[in-house]
This record gives structure tokens, C-alpha cells and sequence, in this order.
């Protein structure tokens, strides 16, 4: 790290620190004010006093935890505007080290997992998208991280915040990125979410207004529904009637594109279900149709073409 980004985030972390350590002693507003607690104290002034003096990058991090969970639910769930800010630089400082694999794998002994979890159920709905965004960034492709967080139960957690829909748009939306990260290549975190009925509940995310989220419903099941377990569960929920439905009647091409993704990785060596897409020649038709309209994209057109070969063999 360059020397001016280091003095940088060693001033924003020191001043974080102290913000909190002034919570604790000075007089406030019973719905604001810390409660007096030696050990919280102790873990602020060892932060501290670990980035005073040539911090390492694991030091920085340990520091902007200990700040976290220093304010951690159910602790501190009534929070002024000044308390959301100072989080959100502390959880801002977490999310760009464990941008880093090392770090990442470094919240599992820092105790950083399950802090962060906690803040899932935190009413603010601002911190609860920054821990979401934590966890997806902690677990992309990080086998270890992914298991660690799937351990605390929070797939149920950030499940249920999809499935309720009627929340934060952005909060909705980077629980969804979680999931994906923890799911994705992640055999314990793909159960869970079957468990949970994860995948219904996706399948309701298309009917979304929102555009991301229809997207990202389809990117994830784009990447699991050529798994057989996945399979099992997609026939229960109409799968296939479900995507042929996005392609027919969806306007927005992108959303299309996605769509033809997941119905193509649906169909890939599904025997039964090609035998029930092939009964549909209108569209079949419809897909043939899109393949060789040169007025969309390529990537569609070529999506489209896939499925008919799929068909085909």
C-alpha cells in the first residue's frame, strides 16, 4: 500500500476509534449511548494501539473489526446519523481488505465473521447492505470464507430478506449478491439454499419490477440449474414453463439474454424436459426466430441457437 494511502487510512481508522471510545464515556441520549462495557473498551484501545506504531495491513483490519463489533446488535440497535457514518467508514475500511484472498480468510480468526453476520439484523437497513456486501466480497470464489459464513446460519437470514421483497431496494439486491457468492461453486452452501427453499423463492424474484433483481434471479440460476439435485427442485417449481415464460413475453433484452443462459444450462443433457420443450413448436420457433434477428444481440441470438442445437441432439 502506497505510504500516503496508509497514513490516509490510518488517520480514518484512528478517528473512527477515538468517535467510539467517546460513546462509551461521554454523557448522551440513553438510545444512543454505548453501554459502559471494560471488555468493548479494551478491544478499542488495543485497536488503537496496534495501528500506532508501523500497522500491518491485518492490523488495520483487526482495528476496523474491533469498531464493528464494539457497536455490534443488539448492543447498539438505535444509532444517530453520526454513528451510521462512522460505521460505514469502518465497514468501507473492512470491505477493502478483504478484497485481498489473505484477508478475506484472515475475518475467520479475527472473530470477523460473525460480527459482520450480526449486522444482518440490524434495523438500519444501510448497515445491513454493507455487511451483505462484505459477505459476498469475503466469499466469491473462497471456498474457506464461504464455508465459515454458511456455518453461522446466515443463508437463512439473507434468504428470508429476499424473500421479503418489500424492503431496501439496494439492501434486497446485495443480499442477493451474498447468496450468490456463498451458493456458487459451494456444495454445503447449495444444499443449504435448497433447504430453505431458496430456489422457489428465486423463481418469484422474476416477477420482480425491478430489473436487477430479475437479473441477478437468473444469473444464479444460471450457474446451479445444470446440477441434478438443482434439477430435482426446478421441476417442483415449473422451471422450465417459468423461463420459457421470460423469453416470450420479457421485453428488455438483457433480461432475455439471462434468461436463455439459465434455460439453456436447464436443458443441457435434461432429457425429459428437451422432450417437453420440443412438444412447444411455437417456441421452438419463437427461439429459432430470435437467433436469426440480426436488429438484437449477438449474444442473445447466439444464446437462442444454443438451446435449438441443445434440442436437437
Amino acid at each position: 500500500m502506497a505510504d500516503s494511502e496508509t497514513q490516509k487510512r490510518l488517520a480514518n481508522l484512528q478517528s473512527i476509534i477515538k468517535w467510539s471510545l467517546r460513546q462509551i464515556d461521554d454523557p448522551m441520549p440513553s438510545s444512543e449511548k454505548v453501554p459502559l462495557d471494560p471488555e468493548r473498551r479494551k478491544w478499542l484501545e488495543e485497536a488503537l494501539g496496534a495501528i500506532a506504531g508501523g500497522p500491518s495491513e491485518t492490523d488495520f483490519l483487526k482495528a476496523a473489526l474491533s469498531i464493528l463489533r464494539t457497536h455490534r446488535p443488539p448492543l447498539d440497535s438505535e444509532l444517530s446519523e453520526e454513528a451510521v457514518m462512522q460505521l460505514t467508514k469502518a465497514f468501507e475500511e473492512v470491505e477493502y481488505y478483504i478484497e485481498d484472498l489473505d484477508h478475506a480468510n484472515d475475518l475467520i480468526p479475527l472473530g470477523g465473521v460473525a460480527v459482520i453476520v450480526s449486522y444482518l439484523s440490524h434495523p438500519n437497513a444501510k448497515l445491513q447492505t454493507l455487511a451483505c456486501s462484505i459477505i459476498g466480497t469475503a466469499c466469491q470464489n473462497h471456498l474457506k470464507t464461504q464455508v465459515a459464513f454458511i456455518d453461522t446460519g446466515c443463508l437463512s437470514r439473507l434468504v428470508a430478506m429476499v424473500k421479503d421483497k418489500g424492503g431496501d431496494k439496494e439492501c434486497l439486491l446485495k443480499a442477493m449478491y451474498a447468496i450468490s457468492c456463498l451458493v456458487r461453486e459451494c456444495d454445503k452452501g447449495l444444499v443449504e439454499f435448497l433447504k430453505l427453499n431458496g430456489l422457489a423463492i428465486y423463481t418469484d424474484c422474476l416477477q420482480h419490477e425491478l430489473k436487477k433483481c430479475k437479473i441477478k434471479a437468473l444469473f444464479l440460476l444460471s450457474s446451479i440449474l445444470a446440477i441434478g439435485t438443482v434439477r430435482e427442485e426446478a421441476e417442483k417449481s415449473n422451471m422450465f414453463e417459468v423461463l420459457k415464460n421470460v423469453l416470450k413475453c420479457e421485453k428488455d433484452v438483457e433480461i432475455k439474454e439471462v434468461a436463455s443462459s439459465a434455460l439453456f444450462a436447464y436443458l443441457s443433457g435434461n432429457q425429459s424436459m428437451k422432450k417437453l420443450c420440443l412438444q412447444d413448436r411455437e417456441f421452438i420457433s419463437q427461439l429459432e426466430s430470435i437467433s436469426s434477428e440480426a436488429n438484437l444481440t449477438e449474444s442473445l441470438r447466439e444464446a437462442c441457437l444454443n438451446i435449438v442445437k441443445e434440442l436437437n441432439c
